[in-house]
C-alpha cells in the first residue's frame, strides 16, 4: 500500500488533515501543517515524488489526478488549486509499475487492474485489449 496523506476541503480553498500513513510516523499522525505533510511524505516516499488525487466523496469517480510531483510548493500548489473547486484530496508518494505487481481499482462489482501502469489504468487514453479483456472476464463472473 502506498504511504499517503488525505485532506478535506474546509470552504473557501482551505483544507484540513483527514488522514495519513507515512513511514516513521504513527498511523493518522496530525501534521503540524500541509507543508509539513507533503514534506514528509516526499521524505519518506521510495522516489521522493508523490501524486495529487482528488474526488467527491459522493462520486465513485476520481476528478483530476496529478502525476509525478517532486516539491513541496508544486505539490501545494496543486492542492490549493483543487481544494478551491471544493475536492477531496490524497496525495501519495509515486509507486514504481515497472515492479512486477499490478495496480488496480474496484468499483461496485467490478475489478480492473493492469501490470505497468497506475489505478487509473481503467481511464487510460489509450486502447488496451488485455485490459478490456480483463475486465470482461471480471465482469462476467461478478454477474454470474
Amino acid at each position: 500500500m502506498a504511504q499517503f496523506v488525505g485532506f478535506r476541503p474546509n470552504g473557501k480553498g482551505a483544507f484540513t488533515q483527514s488522514y495519513s500513513r507515512v513511514s516513521g510516523f504513527d498511523a493518522n499522525h496530525r501534521f503540524s501543517s500541509a507543508r509539513d505533510a507533503v514534506d514528509a511524505l516526499l521524505t519518506h516516499s521510495s522516489d521522493n515524488m508523490v501524486n495529487v488525487r482528488s474526488y467527491e466523496p459522493s462520486s465513485p469517480r476520481s476528478k483530476e489526478f496529478v502525476y509525478g510531483l517532486k516539491n513541496v510548493d508544486e505539490v501545494l500548489a496543486v492542492l490549493e488549486r483543487l481544494a478551491a473547486l471544493d475536492l477531496h484530496l490524497i496525495v501519495n508518494e509515486t509507486i514504481d509499475i515497472h515492479d512486477g505487481g499490478v495496480s488496480g481499482v474496484v468499483q461496485g462489482q467490478v475489478v480492473e487492474f493492469a501490470p505497468d501502469d497506475t489505478p487509473r489504468c481503467a481511464r487510460a487514453e489509450r486502447s488496451d485489449f488485455q485490459i478490456l479483456l480483463t475486465r470482461y472476464a471480471l465482469e462476467r463472473r461478478a454477474t454470474g
